[in-house]
């Protein structure tokens, strides 16, 4: 029901914003020919005698559009009261295979909408937007409720511990437009699902957890999210954490570096047990599909016609966490005072790593070579240079303790590809950072 009525009330929005985008495109193209004819009078004054009737009627008529648009809505609140005073919370569908496939398709679908809208959603207070959550069997739980899950409250006695309450975290972070879903992979030989965090948890003991957010907002947004929600599993953490890694896929490596910024910055207790940040197919300086997408907006916008002006604005309506892939902003600096659509702006800073936390990265390029080409390339999605941290301005370069690149893979295979999972054991496998700094 809330993603029901989360749907209704973006629908209504969205025939809002089409309204107001047409008034102000009719108003931009009538007010050219008056401009001109007020330079010749007498035109000007039977231009001006025309235009005002004209700009009256214009408006009663969209007025009565976004009307009938929010009574329509209103009426159907009704409908969705009397249907939530009805229905039970939980639908027994939910809990056959069919359900189960539906609300796995429905949490892609939301994210994907979240990823090119989140921002408005959130806004807008619409219940699609995806709040920053823990995830475990494929459901939101809270960090209490995870604690209760695996084990008794911190300082129980040793036989009243949970194994599955482990000292070592390993906190899997999904990309844009992505779920929790992206890290499992369906073995059709067994018909089991297999994950990193699973193998994980066999080889190494880590307790593996997932988290899932809006990646429509700005990534220093999440990353304070994060890390707000690292200290509330901190706290309830039925077991003294003493080690806690953070794995990133795309947009997720720069969140969970953000994350790692301000948990440090704040004096957040679990920043003290971060030991690893590893970043796979990362865009730590931006991704060439977003200023690709910059640049057109800007030349779009720049010829002051309706065909060119309404898809300039289109474009630039996509979300705060799109527009923060630029050139990789990972912190509230980078855009509090920025203008989010100008041409080709990098107003990032410089985010410097953590003290006392090994960093690492995992990079891909789909074309098995070195050389320009490769780095053009990369992934697909993400270029070298980005995903590995070189920059030109040397004072800029990420100085990662451990990388590793990959040939022939492409940037989304990056979650479950088996050449990836040995790496994040070489790097999780040397637990002490300073250890790590050794690595070639």
């Amino acid at each position: 029901m809330r993603r029901l009525l989360g749907l209704r009330d973006f629908v209504h929005d969205a025939i809002e914003k089409t309204t107001d985008l047409v008034q102000e495109t009719h108003d931009a193209a009538a007010r050219k020919p008056v401009a001109v004819m007020e330079l010749i009078e007498p035109l000007g004054a039977v231009a001006r005698a025309v235009d005002t009737p004209r700009s009256a009627i214009a408006k009663l008529v969209f007025d009565r559009i976004r009307a009938t648009n929010r009574t329509v809505q209103a009426i159907s609140d009704v409908g969705y009261k009397l249907a939530q005073a009805v229905l039970p919370e939980e639908l027994p569908i939910e809990h056959t295979p069919l359900g189960k496939a539906v609300g796995e398709w429905t949490d892609r679908a939301e994210s994907v909408l979240n990823a090119v809208a989140g921002d408005f959603l959130e806004a807008r207070e619409n219940g699609l937007s995806i709040k920053m959550s823990l995830r475990l069997a494929g459901r939101d739980v809270t960090p209490l409720e995870l604690a209760a899950q695996l084990g008794a409250p911190r300082g129980a006695s040793a036989s009243e511990q949970n194994n599955d309450a482990r000292s070592k975290v390993c906190v899997f972070v999904h990309g844009l437009g992505c779920s929790d879903s992206i890290w499992r992979e369906h073995d059709e030989l067994t018909g089991t699902e297999r994950s990193f965090g699973d193998e994980l948890a066999r080889e190494l003991g880590y307790t593996s957890l997932y988290v899932r957010y809006n990646t429509g907002l700005h990534i220093s947004q999440n990353g304070r999210a994060l890390a707000l929600l690292l200290e509330a599993l901190f706290a309830a953490y039925p077991v003294e954490l003493r080690e806690l890694a953070l794995v990133g896929h795309s947009m997720g490596g720069l969140v969970a570096r953000s994350a790692a910024h301000y948990g440090r910055a704040l004096d957040h207790r679990w920043s003290r047990a971060l030991s690893h940040v590893l970043c796979i197919g990362s865009p730590h300086f931006g991704a060439p599909l977003e200023r690709a997408g910059n640049v057109l907006a800007s030349v779009l916008g720049f010829f002051d016609v309706a065909g060119t002006q309404v898809p300039a604005k289109l474009i630039n309506a996509r979300s705060a966490g799109i527009k923060d892939l630029r050139f990789g902003s990972i912190l509230d600096e980078d855009w509090a005072d920025a203008d989010p659509d100008a041409f080709f702006t990098d107003t990032s800073k410089h985010a410097p790593f953590v003290d006392g936390v090994s960093y690492g990265y995992i990079a891909a390029r789909v074309k098995p070579a070195s050389g320009a080409v490769g780095e053009l390339l990369g992934d697909l999605l993400v270029q070298l240079p980005s995903a590995s941290g070189e920059h030109r301005d040397q004072t800029r370069r990420l100085p990662f303790h451990m990388g590793h690149i990959l040939d022939g893979v492409h940037h989304v295979a990056l979650t479950n590809h088996p050449a990836v999972y040995p790496q994040i054991v070489r790097f999780l496998s040397a637990c002490a950072p300073a250890a790590a700094r050794d690595l070639p």
